[in-house]
């Protein structure tokens, strides 16, 4: 294999220096030190969002809006990773002909040639969440349009942000963010409670607080024994209290 003359500095991904003739092997090799250093980058997250603007409501006619993204105070709208690849738009961005009295899912699509253009995305609407495993979809922001006053959440759920990566990989007291809501916690092998509030921890149920001793631990690795050990016995009449609220408040 004839190498080229040139190298990058970290990779050594080869670069043809004046007089080097290209060479197919040459070109593979370094087209695959890219290609693999793509995919771990993204593995386990293919999209997700690095900068955008601001999304603005412009009403056409008496029963539609256009939803822009745009940025004012630079040239950039959005760029981020989608599918694996980095998208870099400048000019605005637009979603047409949204219906009042609809709710709407917006989303941006890699187009084919993404790869290799990285502003090469297109503006998509839906009137339901597409959970695709699709993954040239990206979800930008949710618009509602069934009340008098028109509104858009830029944020969310399932909008990935780089930089909530890089806090919840760096933040090991609270790598999910201070408040962590779940519709169902599923505990496997240890639950733990604890505070630097005196002895007690505050639960909240509907708006109602209970203190409960924090010095309680449950190991569940034991199928047959989930009994609940703590030196304050009356930490199993709380949590049986707090379930029974919680129960009638599923009822209703």
């Amino acid at each position: 294999m004839s190498e080229y003359r040139r190298k990058t500095p970290v990779l050594g991904i080869p670069v043809g220096a004046k007089g080097d003739r290209i060479d197919p092997e040459t070109e593979m090799k370094k087209a695959l030190i890219i290609e693999n250093q793509i995919l771990a980058g993204t593995k386990g997250v293919s999209c997700m969002i690095f900068e955008e603007g601001e999304f603005s409501f412009f009403k056409k006619g008496t029963d539609e809006y256009d939803v822009r993204l745009s940025h004012e105070s630079s040239i950039l709208s959005v760029s981020g990773v989608i599918n694996g690849f980095f998208f870099y738009v400048t000019e605005a961005l637009f979603w047409r002909g949204l219906k009042n009295g609809e709710k709407y899912f917006l989303y941006l699509k890699g187009k084919d040639d993404l790869p290799y253009n990285k502003g090469s995305v297109r503006e998509v609407y839906l009137s339901s969440y597409r959970k695709t495993e699709n993954k040239n979809f990206m979800l930008m922001a949710v618009v509602d349009l069934r009340s008098e006053s028109p509104t858009i959440d830029p944020y969310p759920d399932g909008k990935i942000y780089a930089e909530d990566l890089s806090l919840h990989l760096s933040d090991k007291i609270n790598p999910h963010g201070v408040e962590l809501v779940q519709d169902t916690l599923v505990v496997r092998e240890f639950l733990k409670l604890t505070s630097e509030d005196e002895d007690t921890v505050p639960i909240v149920s509907n708006k109602e607080i209970t203190l409960i001793d924090k010095r309680v631990s449950t190991n569940l690795s034991d199928d047959n024994n989930h009994e609940l050990k703590t030196n304050n016995k009356s930490i199993v009449g709380a949590i049986n209290e707090i379930n029974e609220k919680l129960k009638k408040l599923t009822e209703k």
